[in-house]
């Protein structure tokens, strides 16, 4: 399971650039101090934050909030058990901040 992970600093670096370009805000960060290593990749634009953390078992938390209230709109927990599984958590997180990121 480490290898999504990988996959998941992957999708960063391919496509931070163009989430950027389009105007929204992107972070990834790295959790590696206890055995249970996890990244997770922060979103966020004018009005939504999101943050899709994926553990090395494969776990995986989408939490999408509203920026102004800083109310949570949604919290969705799931399994990432390979890369399509991964990239498509990814993309349900950019369309929960920004439907219109194409």
């Amino acid at each position: 399971m480490n290898d999504l992970l990988h996959v998941m600093e992957s999708w960063y670096r391919e496509n931070e650039g163009p989430l950027k370009a389009y105007g929204l805000r992107v972070t990834l960060s790295v959790i590696s101090e206890n055995a249970k290593s996890s990244r997770y990749l922060d979103i966020e634009s004018a009005s939504k934050f999101g943050r899709l953390t994926v553990w090395v078992s494969g776990e995986a938390e989408i939490q999408i909030q509203n920026v102004r209230t800083n109310q949570t709109e949604s919290l969705l927990t799931l399994v990432v058990r390979n890369p399509e599984e991964l990239t498509e958590a990814l993309s349900r997180l950019v369309k929960s901040v920004e439907p219109k990121y194409a």
